[in-house]
C-alpha cells in the first residue's frame, strides 16, 4: 500500500509538472498560424509568445505545491521549471579593459513627467554611447549629440531619434530616412564607432539603432518591410554595403526597440540567419521591458527591446532601467571586441 501511494505521488507531481511545458507548447502552436497583416494577428501573437515563460512560472508553484507527496522530486522539478522561466543576469565580474558602456532608452512621447529628468537618470547611468529613441531628453548632462532628425518634419515626435556620445569618443553617427510602409514607417539610427580588443587593437562596429514601427494597435503593415530592410543589410555578423556612417564589413549590433517579442516572423527575421546571437536569451521573465508606465501600468510584460551582436563583439551585464517619462525600460550594457 506504501508503495503505491508513493508511485502515485510521483505520477501526480509529474503530471502536474507536464502543465508549464504543454501550456508554452500550446501558445507556441496557436500563435505560428497567426496571419501578420492584421492588427489583432499581431496582438494575439504577442500575447501568446510573451505568456509563455509565465505557463512555466506557474507550472513550477503548481508543483511545489505537491511538495508533500514528493519533496526532493517536487522541490527538482520546480526549480527546472522556474529556471526555464527566466534566469536573472546576477554576474558582478568588471568590464573588459577599454570596455564602452552602452545605453538604449526608448522615452515615451507622451509623458506625465518633464523630460529634464529622464535626461538626468540617463545622465547617471554613465554611458559613452546614448541612443535616445523619440524625441525626448534632447540635451543629457555631459553627452554631446552627434546625430538626430528633429529638423526633418515628422508625423509625431515619436518619430524621433538621436545618437548621444561622451566627450573624446570617437562616433560617427546618421539617422535614417523613415524605413517600413507607405502608411507605417520609423527611422534607424546607425552609429560607426571603434571598439577595443584586449591586446589593444580596435574593430569597426555598426550599430544599428531600431525603432521597428509598432503593429499594433493602429497599422501592423511597417513591422515586417522595416525589419527586412535591416536584416538584408546583414550577413555573417557584418554589415555587407555602406549605410550612412557605416562601411561594408563592420562588425553589425543591432539594438533599441523591437517592436516585437520572440519567436514571431519579424523577431526571426532579424535573429536567425545573419550571424548574430540574443544576448539576453534565456532570460525570460527578466528580460520583459513594456509597458513601464508613462500611461500604462507600470508592469512590464513583454520583451521588445532587445540587442543582438555576432561573435565578434562581447557584450556583457545587460540591465533593465527605468526612466521617468518612458513606458520602456531602458537597457544598458558593456561593449567590447572579442
Amino acid at each position: 500500500m506504501a508503495r503505491e501511494e508513493d508511485q502515485g505521488g510521483a505520477r501526480a507531481v509529474l503530471g502536474t509538472a507536464l502543465v508549464g511545458p504543454v501550456g508554452w507548447l500550446l501558445a507556441t502552436l496557436l500563435a505560428l498560424p497567426l496571419p501578420q497583416d492584421r492588427v489583432w494577428g499581431h496582438a494575439l501573437q504577442a500575447v501568446l509568445l510573451a505568456g509563455r515563460p509565465w505557463w512555466l512560472l506557474v507550472g513550477a508553484l503548481l508543483v511545489l505545491l505537491r511538495v508533500r507527496r514528493r519533496p526532493v522530486l517536487a522541490l527538482l522539478l520546480g526549480l527546472l521549471l522556474a529556471l526555464s522561466a527566466g534566469r536573472p543576469d546576477l554576474s558582478t565580474a568588471p568590464p573588459p579593459p577599454g570596455a564602452l558602456r552602452v545605453v538604449s532608452a526608448n522615452i515615451n512621447s507622451y509623458p506625465s513627467e518633464p523630460a529634464p529628468q529622464a535626461a538626468a537618470v540617463l545622465a547617471a547611468l554613465q554611458p559613452d554611447v546614448l541612443l535616445v529613441i523619440e524625441q525626448r531628453a534632447e540635451d543629457v548632462p555631459g553627452l554631446v549629440r552627434v546625430a538626430d532628425n528633429y529638423a526633418v518634419p515628422m508625423p509625431r515626435i515619436s518619430h524621433g531619434h538621436a545618437v548621444h556620445c561622451r566627450p573624446g569618443q570617437a562616433c560617427a553617427a546618421a539617422i535614417s530616412p523613415e524605413l517600413g510602409s507607405v502608411s507605417s514607417h520609423m527611422p534607424l539610427g546607425l552609429l560607426r564607432l571603434p571598439v577595443p580588443r584586449p591586446d589593444g587593437s580596435t574593430v569597426d562596429v555598426c550599430l544599428l539603432s531600431l525603432h521597428a514601427p509598432p503593429p499594433a494597435p493602429i497599422d501592423p503593415t511597417g513591422l515586417l518591410p522595416y525589419v527586412e530592410r535591416v536584416a538584408a543589410a546583414v550577413s555573417d555578423g557584418r554589415l555587407i554595403r555602406q549605410w550612412g556612417p557605416c562601411l561594408a564589413g563592420d562588425a553589425a549590433l543591432l539594438v533599441g526597440d523591437f517592436n516585437t517579442v520572440p519567436g514571431t516572423p519579424a523577431w526571426s527575421r532579424l535573429a536567425d540567419g545573419n550571424g548574430l546571437t540574443d544576448v539576453q536569451r534565456g532570460r525570460g521573465l527578466f528580460r520583459v521591458s513594456w509597458p513601464a508606465g508613462a500611461g500604462w501600468p507600470a508592469l512590464p510584460l513583454f520583451a521588445l527591446d532587445h540587442v543582438l551582436v555576432p561573435d565578434t563583439l562581447r557584450v556583457d551585464a545587460v540591465r533593465r532601467h527605468r526612466v521617468p517619462g518612458s513606458d520602456h525600460l531602458a537597457l544598458s550594457f558593456w561593449l567590447s571586441a572579442r
